[in-house]
């Protein structure tokens, strides 16, 4: 059974309409404020999360990923040095990393390192 899943933004842009149709289907449609919209998202990924096959571990180079460019993003360190890294994605919400010490200090030494251009004529 196919059924498919649409979204249409209300003129206001304060509301959406889900519609889910198929063959076998009639159209069912799901009004939901941007609050219910990012519960259903939240909800969604939890069950994305237990799912097989699991989300892929690497980055292909060929995905098709759409940056945010600039995004805003907090950290916070716990007692135990590992790091909580959010940033906000203006569909998902805050999305948040917990890292450990290992993964901060390999982090931050890559950014270093980006943030450094190596000048014109110096071997990198």
């Amino acid at each position: 059974m196919q059924v498919q899943l649409g979204a249409v933004l209300a003129d206001d842009r304060e509301a959406v309409t889900l519609i889910l149709e198929g063959d076998q289907v009639p159209g069912v449609f799901l009004k939901q404020d941007a609050a219910e919209l990012s519960g259903t998202i939240e909800r969604l990924a939890m069950v994305r999360a237990n799912m097989a096959p699991e989300v892929v571990r690497e980055l292909d180079p060929g995905s098709r990923v759409l940056p945010v460019a600039d995004p805003i993003w907090r950290v916070t360190m716990a007692p135990d040095g590992a790091a909580t890294l959010a940033f906000r994605h203006p569909g998902y919400g805050w999305v948040v990393f917990q890292l450990p010490p290992g993964e901060i200090a390999t982090l931050g030494k890559f950014l270093v390192t980006a943030a450094r251009p190596t000048p014109i004529g110096t071997p990198a």
